[in-house]
C-alpha cells in the first residue's frame, strides 16, 4: 500500500518541479574565444599535426628499414 503512494508522489514532484533548459539562460555577451585567438589556436594545432606526420612518416621508414635487413 505505501509502495504505490510513495511512487505517485515521486512521480507527482517529478512533474512539477521546474525543468531545467538551456533556453532559460542568456546568450553569453561575448564569445569564449575571439577570432584573432581561434586563429592562433588553429595554427598551432596545423604546427603540431605537421611536426606528428612528420615523426610518424620517420617511424614509418625506420620500421621498413629494420625489416628489409637480413636476419641473424
Amino acid at each position: 500500500m505505501k509502495t504505490p503512494i510513495l511512487t505517485a508522489a515521486i512521480v507527482a514532484f517529478a512533474l512539477t518541479a521546474p525543468v531545467a533548459s538551456a533556453q532559460d539562460q542568456p546568450a553569453p555577451a561575448q564569445p569564449a574565444m575571439g577570432m584573432d585567438a581561434h586563429m592562433s589556436a588553429m595554427q598551432t594545432m596545423q604546427e603540431r599535426m605537421g611536426m606528428m606526420t612528420t615523426m610518424m612518416q620517420q617511424m614509418l621508414d625506420h620500421l621498413q628499414a629494420m625489416e628489409s635487413m637480413p636476419a641473424k
